[in-house]
Formats: C-alpha cells, sequence, structure tokens
C-alpha cells in the first residue's frame, strides 16, 4: 500500500534584496515566520511548521527532520543569509484532504511575522496540490526591515499528473506498504 509523507517539501523564497533581509535579521539574527495551513473552508488553520530567517556563515543542507537550509551571500563579507524551514509532524490529515478533493475546496496557506504579527494568506484549488503529490514552492515577499509584505504559493503540479478523480482517497490506506 502506498502511504503519505508528512514531511512536505517546503522551499522558501526571499523575494526581497538579500542585503534589506540580512540588515533586518542581523537586528536580531534571526526572525521567524509561522506557517499555518487550513484544508478546506471550514476548518481552522493548523500548523504546518515554521521559516526562519539568519544570519550566518556556512551553506545550505538537509536532513532527515523535514527540515530544508538554503543560504545565499548576505551582503558584503563572509555572512550568509540562511532560511531554514521545518514542517510540523502529521500536519496532513489524509481524510481532510479526501474531504477537501471531494467537496472542490481550496487548499490555504497562512504565514505570520512573529515579530510583527501581519499575516499573509495564499490559496490555490485543493485537487492541485493532491495532483503535485504535495510537492510546492512558497514564496516569502519581505519588506527592507524583514516585516512580511506577500506570499505566494505554488504546488508543483507535473504536466503527466493524473486528474483529481483518478486518485483513490488517502484514507483508504491502512498503513502497511
Amino acid at each position: 500500500m502506498r502511504s503519505i509523507s508528512t514531511a512536505l517539501i517546503f522551499v522558501c523564497l526571499a523575494l526581497a534584496s538579500t542585503t534589506a533581509a540580512a540588515a533586518a535579521a542581523s537586528a536580531a539574527n534571526q526572525r521567524t515566520y509561522k506557517v499555518y495551513h487550513r484544508l478546506g473552508s471550514g476548518d481552522d488553520f493548523a500548523q504546518r511548521g515554521s521559516v526562519v530567517l539568519a544570519v550566518s556563515s556556512g551553506g545550505g543542507e538537509n536532513d532527515d527532520n523535514g527540515t530544508q537550509t538554503a543560504s545565499g551571500p548576505a551582503g558584503g563579507g563572509a555572512d550568509q543569509l540562511t532560511a531554514t524551514a521545518t514542517n510540523a509532524e502529521d500536519c496532513i490529515v489524509p481524510a481532510a484532504v479526501d474531504d477537501m478533493i471531494s467537496s472542490g475546496s481550496m487548499y490555504t496557506v497562512k504565514v505570520v511575522d512573529e515579530a510583527t504579527g501581519q499575516s499573509a494568506t495564499a490559496s490555490v484549488p485543493g485537487c492541485d496540490v493532491r495532483r503535485a503529490n504535495f510537492r510546492e514552492e512558497i514564496g516569502l515577499t519581505l519588506s527592507q526591515t524583514g516585516s512580511l509584505v506577500s506570499v505566494t504559493y505554488n504546488p508543483l503540479v507535473s504536466p503527466l499528473a493524473p486528474s483529481c478523480q483518478s486518485f483513490e482517497p488517502l484514507s483508504s490506506d491502512d498503513g502497511g506498504e
């Protein structure tokens, strides 16, 4: 049987200039953005993970705990602006995904800037999230001070992905492989 991966691929793109974001992050050495999501229209937002921007030295890496790190130059010098994305355990409930798809509901991502409390949301058809096999890009647009301005969400749907009607329900899996 197939099983659903609860560690979603989570890519953070800091779309503001790295110099401005580095200046904002260096004020406290890091800035945290909490990520929430809603499967369908009636549910409350559930925590999905976080993105931490930090000024540090070193390159990008992946680990086996659902954490991905990417870095780039942060203005002049040897400092690096590092983005670390972490996924919450069990943030996807198969039955909720099935309900979202069968009802034609939207999948909504909400990002909250922990420093300012500002939030931004983006929504896509829930079917596209499933067709993308839960692969995605999340883009954050930041102000020059590092405050959250907007978020973009793009499920990475293959041109060869089948239609939603051809998928079997995720909740029919019994956990075996």
